[in-house]
């Protein structure tokens, strides 16, 4: 059976070491919360949290034809408003194989502006309820002989220590995570960035080599970090070798919460990461700018539970706003995104 999806939101590499709390908004969208874990980095550390609780039984995957008429015949909600318009649409469906080892994530959904189906699929394998390994697919342009593919490792202590990441078998970028008293002080990372030429072609692949160390207050709290990159196609046309030193400094509030961010390169400060949080520790709203992508806004709402039910972001090209609804395990079961452009005067 096709299964028809979207969202791959897999660890998108970047140069900037210390992974800030929108990348980590992210991943808590993207993994399952609560039973089938999310990554926290609070402590400094990538850390996959334990599930606890039984699995309910799998819903019935519904065949491509119904989904497209469920889809089709949903009116507008209430989101749909203020200039919103309903991008895509999904039912994200959970399996167990083999006493509960394997744990598999489908999610399947349209894409109303593209007009098209996608395919994403979770496989999770655990010992007892530790996570081991995590493998995202994701269908790329709707070729079935064609994936992306995302691979978490863990340690027996939960942390992430290894994440590969390719594209229809080509290598994108590969990170390896080094601990001490399970606090993160090495990421070596490797990244294979295309060139193209006016034709959008790729003329040719550089590969780009990092490795980052962190520093720690007395406090376990991860307050610096530095970044070595070299560009191995400079070294190649030039005979020279370039590094490119990236520092982070990170400062937290008296909860222990990381409330600002910033990064400085060749004296210059190419990113800044503020956020805000709610009396229970939750952050409600993340400011981003960086010197390549610009600034960037995104807003959090809370259930009962804790879950994240409504993200909105917010940036100078357009904006999304994405609705979770949750099963009674706080497992996400269906998705909506919305996008909206600014308005030109």
């Amino acid at each position: 059976m096709a299964f028809c999806g979207l969202w791959f939101l897999a660890g998108k590499w970047s140069k900037h070491s210390s992974l800030t709390t929108a990348q980590c908004r992210w991943n808590y969208l993207t993994y399952p919360p609560s039973r089938f874990n999310h990554i926290d980095y609070s402590g400094g550390s990538p850390v996959r949290k334990r599930m606890t609780g039984i699995a309910e039984k799998m819903i019935r995957i519904f065949p491509p034809a119904l989904l497209f008429l469920f889809f089709s015949c949903t009116p507008n909600d209430s989101a749909e408003q203020d200039g919103w318009v309903l991008d895509s649409s999904e039912i994200i469906e959970h399996q167990e194989y083999d006493n509960q080892k394997i744990q598999v994530i489908y999610s399947t959904g349209n894409t109303d502006l593209l007009k098209g189906y996608h395919t994403s699929v979770v496989v999770q394998t655990f010992r007892d309820t530790l996570l081991l390994e995590e493998i995202h697919y994701n269908l790329i342009d709707g070729d079935s002989t064609k994936w992306s593919q995302h691979i978490n490792r863990y340690n027996s202590s939960g942390l992430l220590v290894e994440e590969i990441n390719s594209s229809d078998r080509a290598l994108q970028y590969h990170n390896l995570y080094s601990y001490e008293q399970e606090k993160l002080i090495r990421t070596e990372s490797v990244s294979i960035l295309p060139n193209y030429n006016d034709m959008m072609e790729i003329t040719r692949l550089d590969t780009l080599r990092s490795v980052s160390h962190q520093f720690y207050n007395t406090e376990g709290k991860c307050i610096r970090s530095i970044t070595l990159s070299k560009d191995e196609l400079t070294y190649e046309l030039t005979g020279t070798t370039k590094l490119d030193t990236i520092k982070t400094f990170n400062q937290f509030d008296s909860q222990g919460n990381k409330v600002q961010s910033v990064s400085i390169e060749f004296g210059d400060t190419t990113y800044i990461s503020r956020s805000e949080f709610d009396t229970y520790n939750r952050e409600v709203t993340n400011v981003t700018y960086s010197a390549e992508y610009g600034l960037s806004t995104m807003k959090y709402q809370y259930d009962k539970q804790g879950n994240v039910i409504s993200e909105i972001i917010i940036s100078a090209d357009f904006s999304h706003r994405i609705l979770t609804e949750y099963d009674k395990q706080n497992r996400p079961i269906s998705r909506k995104t919305y996008i909206r452009f600014p308005v030109v005067d």
